[in-house]
C-alpha cells in the first residue's frame, strides 16, 4: 500500500505511520489488552457533544463536530471569524487543493482542518499537539484509557501503515452525532494522533489525495 502524500504540515497530523519508527520490541511495553465489551460513561456521551464559544486556543477541546468556536460544515472564511484567527488553506498539502487541502490556524493550537469543497470536513490532531477532546483523552494516552473513556462504542482495526498500531474508532449512538467520528491512532500502546469530523473524511487514512 502506498504513504501518504500530504505534504509535511500533516504528516504528523493525518498518518501516524509517519513516526512508526522508534522503540524496538525489545524494549516495547507490551500491547494492553482491549475488550469490545468495556463499560460505556453515558456522562462521556454527553460532553463529547457538548459544544464551546470560547476563543480557539491550544486549550480547546476536540468533539465529533469541531474544536472550541470551530464547526464541521463551516468554510474557511467562518471559522476565521469565529475563532478570531486566520484559517488559511495550504495549497501545497495536497496534489489537489481545490477541492481537498489542509487548513492551518495562525498563530493558533496545532491542529489541521481537512477542507473539502471549501467546508471543514475534519480536524486532526498530531502528535505535537496539547489539544484533548472534550472526555480528555489525548497524545500519549494508553489505549486502555481511550477504552475506559468510550467504552463500547469503540471499535479497534488495525492500522493501515503500522503493523503494530491500531484504530480505536468511536462511533455515537447519539442523533445529533449521526455521520460524525472520531478515530484515535495508536502504535499499538499510546494515542499517536487523533482526528474527528464527517464519517468519510475521517476515514481516509491518507487525508486529502
Amino acid at each position: 500500500m502506498r504513504k501518504p502524500r500530504i505534504a509535511l504540515l500533516v504528516c504528523g497530523l493525518a498518518v501516524a505511520a509517519c513516526s512508526s519508527g522508534g522503540t524496538s520490541d525489545a524494549v516495547r511495553p507490551p500491547a494492553p489488552t482491549i475488550s469490545s465489551t468495556a463499560t460505556s460513561n453515558p456522562t462521556d456521551r454527553g460532553t463529547v457533544e457538548a459544544r464551546e464559544d470560547t476563543p480557539l486556543t491550544s486549550t480547546s477541546r476536540l468533539r465529533l463536530d469541531g474544536i472550541g468556536p470551530v464547526r464541521i460544515g463551516m468554510t474557511t472564511t467562518e471559522a476565521s471569524r469565529a475563532s478570531g484567527k486566520p484559517i488559511r488553506v495550504d495549497p501545497t498539502s495536497s496534489p489537489h487543493p481545490s477541492s481537498c487541502a489542509f487548513a492551518t490556524v495562525e498563530d493558533g493550537p496545532h491542529i489541521a482542518f481537512m477542507v473539502i469543497s471549501d467546508r471543514i470536513q475534519r480536524v486532526d490532531v498530531g502528535p505535537e499537539s496539547s489539544v484533548r477532546t472534550v472526555s480528555g483523552v489525548g497524545i500519549g494516552d494508553s489505549e486502555g484509557e481511550v477504552q475506559r473513556i468510550y467504552g463500547d462504542r469503540t471499535r479497534v482495526k488495525p492500522h493501515p501503515y503500522n503493523e503494530e498500531g491500531r484504530y480505536l474508532i468511536y462511533d455515537s449512538d447519539e442523533p445529533s452525532q449521526h455521520g460524525l467520528l472520531l478515530i484515535f491512532e495508536t502504535d499499538g500502546t499510546r494515542v499517536t494522533s487523533f482526528r474527528a469530523g464527517e464519517r468519510g473524511a475521517v476515514e481516509a487514512p491518507e487525508g486529502c489525495v
